[in-house]
């Protein structure tokens, strides 16, 4: 089956469509991120050691770990829901 090609008006749609999405998202993002840049310095802020915050964001976050052991059965229950829709994101 042949896909059909596109009318002028319906790539111009496409096109304005586009255009107000991203200035929807700039409007937006635009404002946390000038709040992001005009912030305090966090004095005691430290990136690395990284490898620890690379484990540290697998294990609590990736492996729900922290939500299993503070309460087994429901954590267990939202480990599950969270890897399945980790799964289906992958799979899109």
């Amino acid at each position: 089956m042949r896909a059909r090609t596109l009318l002028p008006a319906e790539k111009l749609l496409i096109v304005a469509l586009a255009i107000a999405s991203a200035y929807g998202f700039w409007r937006r993002f635009g404002v946390v991120l000038h709040k992001i840049l005009q912030s305090k310095k966090d004095p005691g802020f430290h990136l690395f050691p990284i490898g620890k915050r690379v484990w540290d964001f697998f294990w609590e976050v990736l492996c729900q770990a922290k939500v299993v052991r503070e309460r087994p059965l429901p954590g267990l229950a939202h480990a599950f829901v969270f890897w399945g829709f980790c799964a289906f994101a992958w799979s899109r």
